[in-house]
C-alpha cells in the first residue's frame, strides 16, 4: 500500500473516505473494511500527506489518527473543519482523554471519534455518521446557495 494511493469500487457514487494514520497496520484494517463495504478509499501516512490530498481531491470523511508525524489528527481534523466544513471529520487515537474529547467535541466538533481498534461495526457505522453529516452540511449549503441566488 503506497500512502495518497486511491482504491476505489467499481461504484463511483460511492463515498471517498480518506484515512490519515502513521500505522500502517490500521491504515490497511480499516481500508479493507471500507472497501468490503463499498466505500472509496484513499491513505496518508501523515496529516501533511493528508491536507495536499483534501486541496486536490473530493472526500466524503477524513478518518485521522491522533499522533502523527507533521500535523497531528486533532490539527488536521481542525483544518478540514475550517477548510472544507463538507467533510465529515471523525478522530481515531489508541488512548482518549478528557481534555482530548472536550476540544475535539468545542473546537473540532468532530462527527465520530473511536479508540482504536475499532470493531468493524463501529468503524462502519461511526463512518456512515460522519458521511451523512458531510453530506447534511453540503446540501444546507447548496440550499442556502439557491436560496440567495
Amino acid at each position: 500500500m503506497v500512502a495518497g494511493t486511491m482504491i476505489d469500487t467499481p461504484d463511483t457514487d460511492a463515498p471517498a473516505i480518506l484515512l490519515a494514520d502513521d500505522d500502517v497496520f490500521n491504515l490497511e484494517y480499516f481500508q479493507h473494511i471500507l472497501l468490503e463495504s463499498g466505500y472509496r478509499v484513499t491513505t496518508a501516512e501523515n496529516g501533511a500527506d493528508a491536507l495536499a490530498l483534501l486541496e486536490t481531491h473530493s472526500f466524503d470523511a477524513v478518518i485521522a489518527n491522533h499522533e502523527m508525524p507533521l500535523v497531528d489528527g486533532m490539527q488536521l481534523l481542525l483544518q478540514c473543519k475550517e477548510r472544507w466544513p463538507g467533510v465529515g471529520r471523525v478522530f481515531q487515537s489508541a488512548v482518549l482523554h478528557g481534555s482530548t474529547l472536550l476540544r475535539l467535541i468545542n473546537d473540532v466538533q468532530v462527527h465520530g471519534c473511536f479508540k482504536v481498534p475499532p470493531t468493524p461495526d463501529q468503524l462502519l457505522e461511526i463512518t456512515r455518521r460522519a458521511v451523512a453529516a458531510g453530506r447534511a452540511y453540503r446540501d444546507r449549503a447548496e440550499l442556502i446557495r439557491r436560496l440567495a441566488g
